[in-house]
Formats: structure tokens, C-alpha cells, sequence
């Protein structure tokens, strides 16, 4: 009787241990649940942040600091990509751009900022642009352009310079229009929804190449 006894406490307990991971395992989902909802409200408080800050800016702009308050709140850097165009009008400048890049003209946002003119007589002959193309790093790979920048050089292009990873809080930065209190405040919501993210999943490695059999020989 008394082996009976110790028997039932050794299984009261195995099944109190069961319980307790079973408990222990909710309130890791519940947690995680908890992150994600907090995160949502974060997020939803810097894209109100965003528009607030997009609204007080030029027009043409504002697809740029989109883009690159997108990339922020993804925790992501961007890429860009810099040259004097020569062209009439600013869209004729970033298509010019595109095609002597040789990038997608559905990639990215492009930007172009007139400098100077060129005129003979009272007839305009072109413009110069400081043309910009703003691109996040699913959009284009370093190498890709690495290659889109020689391709401008290439093209008798000027000023020609390209960046790989460029911080996106920093670009909002210096938008003329962004002010200050808001950027800073966006950056503050930002670090809280990247800190809310879950982590990115390891890279998964290759297998390795196959071994191959040394040749039989006769």
C-alpha cells in the first residue's frame, strides 16, 4: 500500500509538470501575441507621425520620404543612386536617368532638382538636373548597382556617385521641409516598432556539392 502511495504522488507530479509547461507554453504565446498587438499600435502611431510630416513638404518629395519612412519602419537601410542629368523638364530627366542606368523605371523614386540652363539665344536648349533614384535593398543588388552606376559613367553622365546602405532616417533628415520635432519623433516610434519585430530567420545554408567518386579504373 504504502509503494501504491509513492507511485500515485510520482505520478501526481509528472502530470503537475505537464501542466506547468502547458501553462508556461501559453503564456509564451500570449506573450508573443501581446508583442505583436503593441507593435501594430506602434507602427499605426508612426505611419500617423509619417503623414504629418509628408503633408508639410513639397509635393515631389513626398513620394521620396515615403518611400524611405517605409523602408525605416522595416528596419531596412536604402540605396541610391546620384547624377547631373541633362534633359528639358524633371520627368525627362529621371526617364533619361532610368534608361542611361539601365534600371527599371518601376523601381525606386526618382528626383531631379534643376541647377542650371543652358540657352541660345532665347531658346532653351536643356537643363541640368541633380537627379537622385532612391531605392530599398529588395529593389536592387549591390552589384546590380555597382553596374547601373558605371552604366550612367558610361553614358558621359556627370557627378555620377552611388550608395549602398544608406540609413533612411538620416535621408528624411535633410528633405527640405522635414522638421526636426517630427523626424526625431518618428525615429523614436521607429526604434520601438524594430524592437517589437520578430527576428529575421537565419540564413539557410547550401548544401554542400556532391562528392564525387574517384573512376574505377580496367
Amino acid at each position: 500500500k504504502k509503494d501504491d502511495k509513492k507511485d500515485d504522488k510520482k505520478d501526481d507530479k509528472k502530470d503537475d509538470k505537464k501542466d506547468n509547461k502547458k501553462d508556461d507554453n501559453n503564456k509564451k504565446d500570449l506573450s508573443a501575441d501581446e508583442k505583436a498587438q503593441k507593435r501594430e499600435e506602434k507602427k499605426k502611431q508612426a505611419e500617423e507621425t509619417k503623414e504629418k510630416m509628408l503633408a508639410k513638404i513639397e509635393k515631389k518629395l513626398q513620394k521620396k520620404a515615403d518611400k524611405l519612412a517605409k523602408a525605416a519602419l522595416e528596419g531596412k537601410k536604402v540605396r541610391k543612386l546620384k547624377a547631373k542629368i541633362a534633359a528639358l523638364t524633371e520627368e525627362a530627366a529621371c526617364l533619361k536617368f532610368y534608361e542611361d542606368s539601365k534600371i527599371d523605371s518601376s523601381l525606386g523614386e526618382c528626383v531631379a532638382t534643376k541647377v542650371t540652363s543652358r540657352r541660345r539665344g532665347r531658346r532653351l536648349l536643356a537643363e541640368n538636373y541633380d537627379t537622385e533614384l532612391i531605392m530599398t535593398e529588395d529593389e536592387i543588388s549591390v552589384d546590380a548597382l555597382q553596374a547601373a552606376e558605371a552604366a550612367l559613367v558610361a553614358s558621359g553622365a556627370k557627378g555620377v556617385t552611388s550608395a549602398a546602405s544608406v540609413d533612411p532616417i538620416e535621408e528624411l533628415k535633410v528633405i527640405p521641409g522635414v522638421e526636426a520635432d517630427d523626424v526625431a519623433t518618428f525615429e523614436a516610434q521607429v526604434d520601438e516598432v524594430v524592437a517589437l519585430s520578430p527576428a529575421p530567420a537565419p540564413p539557410t545554408s547550401a548544401p554542400p556539392p556532391p562528392t564525387l567518386e574517384p573512376a574505377k579504373s580496367g
